[in-house]
């Protein structure tokens, strides 16, 4: 080999090891964590101008939660 041949050698070898470090890291799959399974009652006790409000979110946390029941007071107010 000649001499002008050999520099290029090193710079072979470390263009190559770079190579190796910077390559595409494997991923590891993670398993999904699925949410705890909820159920039981929940009772909401309020004003009547908040029914509606409440009618809607229920709804939409029953979907999610179907082991749940809810169970809605309306409280009269007192009139002075």
């Amino acid at each position: 080999m000649k001499p002008k041949n050999l520099l290029y050698l090193p710079i072979l070898i470390v263009v190559a090891i770079g190579m190796m470090n910077f390559t595409a890291a494997k991923k590891e799959l993670i398993p999904a964590v699925s949410p705890p399974v909820l159920s039981g009652k929940i009772t909401l006790s309020g004003a009547y101008a908040l029914y509606p409000m409440a009618v809607k979110c229920g709804e939409q946390f029953k979907k999610l939660n179907p082991n749940v029941s809810s169970i809605y007071k309306v409280e009269e107010q007192e009139k002075e």
